[in-house]
């Protein structure tokens, strides 16, 4: 696998590259390694035989795991490298993985959530918040973007501070006043 096919976070049933290294006792990266061997772990389960690790050509002490979509078939992956160069250390990390819909954030068609919910009360521009980053960028806007609230009306302005991003109608039920 190229390091270009992998994602850059750990998918379920993708295939993943975790960079690894080797430190021995003193904390120095081990370099030229020695009888490379991997086992890993899928949900906890009882741990197999798992990718060869390969070392970086550059000889620098680094290396990866080239983890198989059959690999990464579970929640959380375990990992754990061993080489046998004297005094060297084991590596060992574990993965959590999310679907490609977590990572990315869109919201799936079966998503039992009422679309009111992705779509909050928003009358300016409630598509770009279909997706969880787009709630979170709306968020971010709202709170530390300026914004303004003199009891009969909330204005949230853009990055630019002078377009208006929404403006809405305050309720009876609404707490305090923005600056």
């Amino acid at each position: 696998m190229a390091a270009s096919d992998a994602h850059v976070f750990p998918v379920q049933n993708v295939a993943f590259r975790q960079y690894i290294c080797f430190r021995d006792n003193t904390g120095e990266l081990v370099t030229g390694w020695t009888v490379p061997s991997c086992v890993i772990s899928i949900d906890g389960a009882a741990s197999i035989a798992g990718p060869t690790p390969v070392e970086d050509p550059s000889a620098d002490g680094m290396g990866w795991i080239d983890l198989s979509a059959g690999n990464m078939n579970g929640r959380t992956i375990g990992i754990v490298a061993t080489i046998t160069n004297a005094g060297a250390k084991k590596y060992v990390a574990f993965l959590t993985t999310g679907g490609l819909s977590e990572i990315t954030g869109a919201v799936p068609a079966s998503a039992t959530v009422a679309a009111s919910v992705w779509a909050y009360a928003d009358p300016g521009d409630s598509a770009s918040r279909a997706t969880m980053g787009g709630m979170f960028a709306w968020l971010y806007r709202r709170f530390f973007n300026k914004h303004y609230n003199d009891g009969l009306t909330l204005i949230v302005y853009k990055d630019d501070s002078t377009t208006t991003e929404t403006q809405q109608a305050v309720t009876a039920n609404s707490i305090g006043k923005g600056a």
